[in-house]
């Protein structure tokens, strides 16, 4: 079976048998990829599992599998510092942030662009310090242009986000599905942001927060069915809101 290395983000983990995971990430090699690894804890490699948490960048060393569509993992390791499980607030964002991921990329080709935003992201989660509480909402925004139905960025003081037709509008439409005034001018600022560094500038109450988390929800959700009912939200909204 020939090997390969490969870099990948961490988006889910099933259990498989006694001691085994099946790991869906998004790699640079491949985009959306599901993989097998058996042997979760060894004597020389210890618990690998640790290392497979939502938003995780890790390294990792796969073999191809004749006519199977899984490959099989033989060694992963990360760089990163293994911080998330321990800090609830960055644990809550990886978990929402890889089960948007999850339900909404499905691509199984190499995408540049979208891995290097991934890796962005998840670089991010254990860096920051200030602005933390923005990042999943940026995230949304950016990954929303990403899939290619990205906000019209026509937006004026007196403007309304109208969910339906992707742009702002003076008049609020009659459907009744947009953005109230102030996560109309949010989603602005948002759409600007090209670092994250740059969202410790944006301040707003935990009520504007969770407005516009949720009016993204419902953008994305009408342009893109596969985001359903996002079950890690909860959790999110129990720190941040």
């Amino acid at each position: 079976m020939e090997s390969y290395k490969g870099q990948g983000i961490v988006l889910h983990t099933i259990k498989y048998g006694e001691s085994g995971l099946i790991v869906y990430m998004y790699s640079r090699r491949n985009g959306r990829d599901v993989l097998m690894l058996n042997g979760l804890r060894s004597k020389t490699k210890g618990n690998r599992a640790a290392l497979l948490q939502p938003m995780f960048l890790v390294d990792y060393e796969a073999s191809e599998v004749p006519h199977g569509k899984m490959h099989r993992i033989k060694d992963v390791s990360t760089t990163q510092p293994l911080c998330c499980e321990f800090d609830i607030r960055r644990s809550a964002l990886s978990m929402f942030m890889a089960e948007v991921i999850y339900r909404l990329v499905k691509e199984e080709v190499a995408n540049e662009e979208m891995y290097n935003f991934f890796e962005q992201i998840s670089m991010a989660l254990r860096k920051m310090s200030d602005g933390l509480e923005n990042l999943h909402l940026w995230f949304m925004v950016r990954l929303s242009e990403l899939l290619g139905f990205c906000p019209e960025n026509n937006w004026t003081e007196e403007s309304f986000f109208d969910i339906c037709q992707g742009r702002f509008v003076v008049i609020p439409p009659m459907h009744k599905m947009y953005f109230s005034r102030e996560c109309s001018t949010l989603l602005a600022q948002l759409m600007s942001v090209v670092q994250t560094e740059q969202l410790v500038r944006l301040e707003m109450s935990r009520v504007r927060r969770r407005e516009f988390l949720e009016s993204m929800l419902v953008f994305i959700g009408y342009h893109n069915e596969g985001i359903g009912a996002v079950k890690s939200i909860e959790v999110l909204k129990e720190i941040f809101y």
